[in-house]
């Protein structure tokens, strides 16, 4: 049988189903490694959260208002008796003030929580959040000014004749140092 990790992939000369065959196409969460990332994600979110009351000097009944939970079902998602859904963890991100960004790279991405501080990850989730920005500007229409078709063509051809000016000076330039 092959490894997880190619348990998929078949020769096309083979015609011999094999047990793969049988899963759903879209069933991720199949093998083990896939049920422990999943696992993991949850314990590593909590854990932050634990660390961000510890860090805050702040009692578990902070997050009960934020939550809209009693304490003893707050106690008991932190504990990791319950499980952590989306929806509180967003809560309890919020009402701490940590960044869903940073969390979601150190915890879902590297497997690990005391990344969450690294000056690299900080830098990493401004870049991300930089980019998402740019992405949910241009699911809005990119343009949020009203701007006439002519004044946008002259702004393209303005900017396209600045780079070509410009690559003509480099041209000239690397052509005199080695002439």
């Amino acid at each position: 049988m092959p490894s997880n990790g190619s348990r998929n992939l078949h020769l096309a000369t083979d015609t011999t189903p094999s047990d793969a065959a049988a899963l759903p196409v879209f069933d991720f969460m199949i093998d083990d490694q896939a049920r422990f990332d999943c696992c993991w994600e949850e314990h590593g979110y909590r854990s932050l959260i634990n660390s961000e009351l510890q860090r805050q000097s702040r009692p578990i009944s902070f997050l009960v208002g934020p939550l809209g939970r009693s304490r003893s079902y707050v106690s008991r998602v932190l504990s990791g008796q319950n499980k952590l859904t989306q929806e509180l963890r967003e809560k309890a991100f919020s009402a701490l003030g940590i960044d869903p960004i940073r969390a979601n790279i150190a915890v879902a991405w590297l497997h690990d929580v005391s990344l969450y501080d690294a000056m690299e990850i900080r830098h990493t989730s401004d870049y991300f959040r930089e980019y998402l920005e740019e992405i949910t500007s241009v699911r809005q229409g990119c343009i949020k000014l009203v701007v006439k078709p002519a004044i946008l063509r002259e702004a393209a051809k303005r900017t396209i004749d600045t780079i070509v000016r410009h690559q003509e000076r480099v041209i000239e330039n690397e052509t005199s140092l080695l002439g």
